[in-house]
């Protein structure tokens, strides 16, 4: 890696992507300073579901290396025991009568050793197919403060302060990291950003239950269950353009309603909490540097859907890799 630079790169967002960023910049012996407006539990990363599935985020041929890159290092992880990283046994419905190929590989699977056909004794009633695959999963409660707490004891500084404008960072030599995910439409001016709404309602996890499932073609909307270690996460919706961010009371009663039919044990379980959180939509996820002059450079890493968690560290290999790429970072120490 050479010697440690003294080139000082600020990452704006403290979501998972802007944490990611900044732990593999500061891997990379960079110095790092991390602004965020917001922070764990108070963003959207907090209400994600986040187990691994690309969805609602584009190009299909960098979201495969981003979305093949995060699962090989979620899977490490797991392994290594860091705390809210797990791996569950996970199976992608596909609705009978929905016009989906029961017998085409889907594309996504050809990122994941091992993905199959589900048996019949994996799918729910109703259901006559499936894809299965081991899906890494994160807590959130838990990995997010990691994440924090692993870009701190490498080094990152820490601030809690709105940014409103790059003018405000803009210095010689100085790269930017544009973490802010829907916050980049009035940070840069990026109309192309819009708001995908997704509400979860967490609820006990019943013995037994190691399964998670998904359908997005249920006629009720998008539609998962996803067991944690404590609980589970039940959604949800996927509604492009709405601002809301308010709990629906039918909305939780439909996606009650509907994954209690995927998974009867569910029946009884205690409701926890209902959240709603604003996903970061893009026709094509951002992921590029820009000169800003005197050498300042800003790379932008937002627009990723609903897919934050599941492109998370293959992009942020890509914005470190960028980083070094800066005509005035590549020295050899």
């Amino acid at each position: 890696m050479g010697s440690a630079r003294t080139n000082e790169i600020v990452v704006i967002g403290a979501g998972v992507s802007g944490l990611s960023c900044a732990i593999r910049l500061l891997e990379a012996s960079f110095s790092v300073r991390l602004l965020a407006r917001a922070v764990a539990p108070h963003i959207t990363s907090s209400v994600a579901a986040a187990v691994w599935y690309p969805y609602m985020a584009g190009p299909r041929d960098k979201v495969t290396a981003w979305g093949a890159a995060t699962y090989r290092t979620l899977h490490d992880m797991a392994r290594a025991g860091v705390p809210g990283v797990s791996v569950i046994p996970y199976v992608e419905l596909i609705q009978p009568g929905g016009g989906e190929d029961a017998n085409a590989t889907p594309w996504w699977a050809t990122m994941i050793p091992g993905a199959r056909p589900a048996a019949a004794h994996e799918l729910p009633t109703g259901y006559r197919a499936g894809w299965v695959i081991d899906a890494p999963v994160t807590d959130t409660s838990v990995y997010m403060p990691w994440l924090m707490d692993r870009a701190s004891a490498l080094g990152a500084v820490i601030e809690q302060r709105d940014v409103t404008s790059l003018d405000e960072l803009r210095a010689p030599r100085r790269i930017i990291v544009n973490c802010t995910g829907l916050g980049a439409r009035e940070l840069v001016g990026d109309d192309a950003v819009y708001p995908i709404q997704g509400q979860v309602v967490r609820v006990e996890r019943p013995p037994g239950i190691t399964r998670g499932f998904s359908d997005d073609h249920h006629p009720r909307g998008v539609t998962y269950l996803i067991p944690r270690t404590h609980d589970c996460i039940l959604g949800g919706t996927s509604r492009k353009g709405e601002w809301t961010v308010e709990p629906d009371e039918s909305v939780t009663r439909s996606i009650l309603d509907a994954c209690r039919r995927l998974e009867p044990r569910l029946a009884d379980a205690r409701v926890l909490g209902v959240r709603v959180g604003l996903r970061p939509g893009r026709d094509a996820v951002r992921l590029e540097r820009r000169p800003l002059g005197d050498g300042c450079h800003v790379i932008h890493n937002y627009g990723h859907g609903g897919a934050g968690f599941t492109l998370s560290w293959g992009c942020a290999d890509e914005v470190r890799d960028l980083v070094m790429a800066c005509e005035h970072l590549s020295t050899t120490g």
